[in-house]
């Protein structure tokens, strides 16, 4: 399969997998995750390495909505995840809300300081994604203004894309090999990923 019928298959499958997760048919998500388990890799090229983040988002949310989960759960398992050294990117699809970014950063200090002989910076690069600039600029700010109280040893960037999902550029997120990625904000992703409404699984 080619790099761009590849691409084009894994958008198929996660748009659906996106659909069943919201209309809460379990079965056929977990057979949607599967698959793109399969194709994707999270050291392919860029729309393999984006399928599977949004793969592993797809079912977290598939957990939250079985167990109506806060999402502490989402900063903390991001945290996690990353394991307090290089450079960490998050993919924030639906940005306005600064809470989620401010509490990871309160999990990324605690963590710091729990590991105290790390003396390495932690980047922490956000893309906020809005079509409204207004409102990724508000986020900066706070979120500046936060990493500016916690003091602890953080590099943060913030990049503003002001696009709508449906004529958001892929490569344009400028995703980087080697970085800790996240995607937050899953289900407003069937957006972004239908290609035609009759492509199911």
């Amino acid at each position: 399969m080619n790099e761009d019928d590849r691409g084009k298959l894994l958008a198929r499958i996660l748009n659906a997998t996106a659909k069943f997760i919201e209309s809460g048919s379990i079965m056929n998500a977990d057979t949607g995750l599967d698959r793109i388990a399969r194709i994707a890799s999270p050291y392919g090229d860029a729309m393999q390495r984006v399928a599977t983040y949004i793969s592993v988002g797809l079912a977290s949310q598939m957990l939250k909505n079985l167990h109506g989960v806060a999402y502490v759960i989402t900063s903390h398992a991001i945290a996690e995840a990353t394991q307090g050294e290089g450079v960490m990117h998050v993919i924030d699809l639906s940005s306005s809300d600064s809470a989620l970014w401010i509490h990871l950063m309160h999990r990324l200090k605690e963590r710091q300081q729990k590991n105290s002989h790390h003396h390495h910076p932690l980047v922490l690069k956000i893309t906020g994604i809005n079509e409204n600039r207004e409102a990724l600029d508000q986020m900066e700010i706070d979120l500046r203004a936060e990493a500016k109280k916690l003091n602890f040893n953080l590099h943060f960037q913030f990049n503003s894309v002001v696009s709508n999902l449906e004529s958001l550029d892929i490569e344009g997120l400028n995703v980087i090999k080697g970085e800790s990625l996240a995607i937050s904000s899953v289900l407003k992703l069937h957006s972004l990923l239908a290609t035609d409404d009759d492509a199911m699984l």
